[in-house]
């Protein structure tokens, strides 16, 4: 049974031949790499770190979301990944984006601050929490 027919089975509450794989979020490098996947990610915190630079950068960045063929570019290795691993059900962002670029990192569309940080273990690039923009309602 291929994904779409197993995940539909599911949501018509009818048997599939397993239960649909899936995984909100997978960020490890040396599992990528086995499965001969390039992780897109240093590209793009390398991009950012390069706007870091330019005065207009938080402009440039809502441009490039809105970009449709740029935003394809960068989820193309992450569905293919979820192909490779048999994963069924693949997410794509749909909020939290950029609004503002800080030092190391970005403050989201709801004013959480999200800075870029490594794992030790294998230097996998991953977006952390690191509290919130609004200290208070007023």
């Amino acid at each position: 049974m291929d994904a779409p027919t197993r995940v539909l089975k599911a949501l018509n509450h009818e048997e599939p031949d397993r239960v649909p794989a899936f995984e909100s979020t997978f960020t490890n490098d040396t599992i990528t790499a086995h499965y001969g996947v390039k992780s897109s990610f240093g590209t793009i915190k390398f991009l950012l770190n390069l706007l870091g630079i330019l005065p207009f950068k938080n402009r440039i960045v809502r441009w490039s979301l809105k970009k449709r063929s740029l935003v394809i570019r960068g989820f193309k290795p992450i569905f293919e990944f979820f192909r490779k691993v048999k994963l069924d059900i693949g997410l794509s962002i749909c909020s939290g984006f950029p609004r503002k670029m800080i030092k190391g990192g970005f403050i989201g569309e709801y004013g959480r601050i999200m800075k870029f940080e490594k794992y030790k273990e294998d230097g996998t690039l991953i977006v952390g929490y690191h509290g919130g923009y609004f200290r208070d309602f007023n």
